[in-house]
Parts: C-alpha cells; sequence; structure tokens
C-alpha cells in the first residue's frame, strides 16, 4: 500500500482540508501586517536613502577589484533575482516536493484559511510544477542579467560622470 493510498483512507472521511479558526485567522493576519510593515519602513526610511545616494556615486569607488557601478548594476540585474529565487525555493521549495512525492494538496497537516477539497493526481501537482517553471524563469532572467549588466557598464562608462571627492 503506498503512501498516498494512506492518506487517502485516512481523508475519505472528510474530503475538505480543516480550516483556521477566526482567531487563527486573526493571528495571522496581524503577524504577516507587522511584518510587512516593518519590511516597508525599513525599506522606505533606511534602504533606499542610503542606495539613492551610492547610485550617485557609485562610480567613485572600488571593491575587491570590482567597481562600483559593477556592483550596482550585477547587483541589481543578477543578485536580486537569484536572492529572489533562493527565498522562495526556501519557503515553498519543501512543501511542493511533499505536494509532488505524495499527490495530495493541500497536505494532510496543513490548515487552510477558506473551505478547500482535497485535490489528488495529476490536479495536486499542477501548482508544484508551475512554480518550478517560474523559478525557472527567474533564473533565465538572472542569467540574462549579467548581459543587461555588461551593456549598462559599458553604457555608464561612455558618459561623463560626476566628479569624485578624493573617495
Amino acid at each position: 500500500m503506498r503512501l498516498t493510498d494512506i492518506y487517502r483512507a485516512i481523508n475519505c472521511m472528510n474530503e475538505y482540508a480543516p480550516e483556521y479558526s477566526k482567531r487563527e485567522k486573526m493571528v495571522l493576519f496581524v503577524k504577516y501586517c507587522g511584518l510587512m510593515t516593518a519590511v516597508l519602513l525599513f525599506t522606505l526610511f533606511y534602504f533606499m536613502p542610503r542606495f539613492m545616494n551610492f547610485i550617485e556615486v557609485a562610480h567613485c569607488f572600488d571593491y575587491a577589484g570590482f567597481s562600483g557601478l559593477q556592483i550596482l548594476f550585477y547587483g541589481l540585474f543578477v543578485a536580486a533575482p537569484l536572492s529572489l529565487l533562493l527565498i522562495i525555493t526556501a519557503i515553498e521549495g519543501p512543501r511542493n516536493m511533499q505536494i509532488m512525492r505524495l499527490g495530495q494538496s493541500p497536505l494532510p497537516t496543513e490548515k487552510v484559511l477558506r473551505p478547500t477539497k482535497y485535490v489528488y493526481g495529476i490536479k495536486a501537482k499542477i501548482r508544484p510544477v508551475l512554480l518550478l517553471l517560474a523559478l525557472v524563469c527567474i533564473f533565465v532572467f538572472s542569467m540574462r542579467g549579467v548581459y543587461w549588466a555588461n551593456d549598462f557598464i559599458a553604457m555608464m562608462s561612455k558618459m561623463e560622470l560626476t566628479q569624485c571627492d578624493n573617495r
């Protein structure tokens, strides 16, 4: 007997996944709103002002043999998409691997926000496959970013940039 057959037998009594209670939903909402507010405030009031200042004088700096322009453009076009890819993979990867292995969505131990029927087989594997395709697209975008960064660096090196004051 396969593992998916066992889960189907357990869940045949209830074809809907268990839901979060109203209190649990509210706690999740407040927790994620607080987290997103903190990230937004950090980005707006700490990161962006410093980033904008760095953009203006990036060409003046060299870090470990790399120019500031290289760090700026490779960071934007290569490192940022790769970071997004790693974060999404770390958050969603284990869950989607389990869905692919069991062939069931939502997972047997998962609670859901609204009434959701269990889905089995190929239908359950559609979302993990779509996530994998999205991750491949992000990776391809990041690899293409190498060429975009090279183009921008070449274009910026031809431009007349502001003078640097002995930085």
